[in-house]
């Protein structure tokens, strides 16, 4: 099994290679700036920015690693030794939450971009800026599974992990209004940039159906933000070079009698699902990798 460490390069000198490996296979399209590959790669494997991402390698030498020992059983596979520091480590969701994904992930399915989706997605684009609330009915467009997550697992949580800022959306008020009304939107960019993330999630949630009639405009333009720079990248088929590592924990539950679930996708990621072994019961912890 894979530790820890599975979602970051060895060393700060790798995740810099890394970095130069994404200027070059951007150029000679889209020549960006070092600066600017380098807060990309920091965003791939999970921090908002690169210092960030800098300063975590400094935090995981203090660390206990964390492996998870599966062994088979007549039962399956089971869970049989986890750290007590693995337990307070991860992403802290609660049971809804932590259940909503589980289902997701269990009946992830092939999908298809349909009609409905591609009427919603042009009239989305017509707006400069997307009410956060749009996430969740342009998924249930794609697979109503996947807007029963979006709604289950919370729009706030889903721009949170996917490092993705909503901004201001002020409604113009009609004649009558005493007050503006606002709300908190995405730019389109942002809104496929949560799609990315939750493909990578293993989750088929086509997000180029949304981005790829942004192409032409990010390309043309001078100055990109992070956004842009993920839906150029994922364009480029070389999304799945980097390493997916997510871990979502319920901090309130500890079981002593659990079993795990692992799941192997075709596409290189695995779930791995701490829970009860009764149906219905409590979930510890859910964590999505890439296999090396």
């Amino acid at each position: 099994m894979t530790d820890h460490f599975v979602e970051l390069p060895s060393s700060i000198a790798a995740a810099k290679a890394q970095a130069k490996r994404l200027k070059s296979a951007l150029a000679p399209d889209y020549p960006v700036a070092h600066g600017q590959s380098l807060e990309l790669v920091a965003r791939i494997h999970g921090e908002e920015s690169w210092g960030r991402l800098r300063s975590r390698y400094a935090s995981l030498t203090d660390e206990t690693s964390a492996d998870i020992d599966i062994s088979k059983t007549k039962s399956g596979e089971k869970l049989v030794e986890r750290s007590a520091s693995e337990h307070r480590r991860g992403n802290h969701l609660d049971q809804k939450q932590l259940k909503a994904l589980s289902t997701a992930l269990k009946n992830r399915a092939a999908t298809v971009v349909t009609r409905k989706t591609q009427t919603k997605t042009k009239s989305l684009h017509n707006e400069e800026i997307i009410s956060v609330t749009e996430l969740e009915s342009w998924l249930d467009t794609i697979d109503p599974n996947l807007g029963t997550l979006a709604y289950n697992f919370g729009i706030d949580s889903l721009l949170m992990f996917s490092n993705v800022r909503a901004v201001s959306r002020m409604k113009r008020p009609k004649n009558s209004d005493e007050v503006s009304i606002g709300d908190r939107g995405l730019r389109p960019a942002g809104f496929a940039a949560v799609l990315i993330w939750l493909e990578r999630m293993g989750l088929d949630t086509h997000p180029e159906a949304f981005y790829e009639p942004l192409l032409g405009r990010i390309r043309s333009s001078q100055f990109i933000d992070s956004d842009e720079l993920h839906c150029l990248w994922h364009s480029t088929g070389n999304d799945d070079r980097f390493q997916t590592n997510e871990h979502f924990v319920d901090s309130k539950v500890r079981l002593t009698n659990s079993s795990c679930e692992v799941v192997d996708r075709p596409n290189g990621l695995r779930t791995v699902i701490v829970c009860d072994p009764e149906p219905g019961g409590l979930i510890e912890s859910i964590r999505i990798y890439r296999r090396d």
